[in-house]
């Protein structure tokens, strides 16, 4: 059991070396795309095979792992917090959509105002600092959430649905904080009115506030890992161009060329992202990433944490309340 652990946390070892690359990279075109992506060879069918073998033994660890005492207690112990998880959730994606307005973007870095019509692109920049304040101060959250989800669902007017939908993470986000409000935050006299009618509808979706996130958040390490690593490598080329992040050759692995590294990258955030999505390990999951995340800070910082803070608080949120 401890080996497969450890196989798994060592997977998940190249994820930490990678920001999201089109926040810090402009010159993909330029990029040559190299023999180990233009079909298939020993190379990448042995990486696709090992990940295959990684999906298998989380499935069957998590099988086994049902009935473990010590797992059980940890379970418990995090479920005694589980009421943390809604105000972080709301306060890392308040900040983000709060400082992004005033940066300029919408949601994620590379999603530029400057790309959205002169009008449109205020008005909408504008939104979001509103709903982002408002989930700030925990201002009928609710409401905050259910604006929050229709901004995201209009920018796929503005972006290419590709562009938006590796940040699926924010739908999951606006459902699980509409599903769930906030209730650590005071009660305003008369806000029950505005979701009085679908009152009913809600406590109906209680039990799948925490899917919806858990698949948001999967979707968003799932399609960034084909779309820009696997798919489109010219990206994440580019990003370990000019970011010395392949430690494999600094570890003596001269031969572990940057394409390796960019395919065994983007297996490993697929790998990562396919489990949270079927709900193995998911607490497991979060945790790895929760690490992942805060080992790139010391490579890229403030910018990094701004782009990532959403993605804290989901897998916080996740790893509090997750009931397997």
């Amino acid at each position: 059991m401890k080996k497969i652990l450890f196989v798994l946390a060592a997977l998940a070892i190249p994820h930490t070396a990678f920001a999201h690359e089109k926040w810090f990279v402009t010159n993909h075109h330029t990029i040559e795309r190299p023999e180990l992506f233009l079909g298939l060879n020993a190379t990448n069918i042995v990486m696709g095979i090992l990940a295959l073998a990684a999906i298998g033994a989380a499935f069957w660890l998590d099988k086994k792992l049902e009935n473990s005492k010590a797992i059980a207690k940890a379970h418990k112990d995090l479920d005694r917090v589980q009421a943390w998880g809604i105000p972080v959730v709301r306060l890392t994606t308040g900040v983000l959509m709060f400082t992004a307005s005033y940066i300029g973007f919408f949601f994620a870095p590379d999603l530029k105002t400057v790309f959205a019509p002169p009008v449109w692109g205020t008005i909408l920049l504008y939104a979001q600092a509103f709903i982002g304040l408002g989930l700030i101060l925990g201002v009928v959250p609710r409401l905050m959430a259910a604006a929050g989800f229709l901004l995201y669902a209009a920018l796929f007017v503005i972006f290419p649905p590709l562009d938006m939908l590796p940040y699926f993470v924010y739908a999951g986000i606006f459902l699980y904080l509409l599903i769930l409000g906030d209730s650590s935050m005071p009660k305003v006299k008369g806000k029950g009115l505005v979701f009085a009618i679908f009152k009913d509808w809600l406590k109906k979706l209680e039990p799948y506030a925490f899917d919806f996130l858990r698949i948001g958040l999967a979707v968003s390490l799932i399609l960034p890992a084909l779309l820009y690593k696997i798919i489109q490598p010219e990206y994440a080329l580019a990003f370990v161009a000019s970011h010395p992040v392949n430690f494999m050759q600094g570890l003596g692995f001269t031969q572990f060329t940057d394409a390796m590294f960019v395919l065994c990258a983007g297996l490993t955030e697929f790998i990562l992202g396919t489990l949270l999505l079927f709900g193995v390990l998911p607490r497991f999951i979060v945790a790895v990433l929760i690490f992942a995340f805060t080992v790139t800070l010391t490579m890229f910082g403030m910018f990094e944490l701004l782009g990532h803070l959403p993605l804290y608080g989901a897998a916080y949120a996740i790893l509090v309340g997750a009931r397997s």
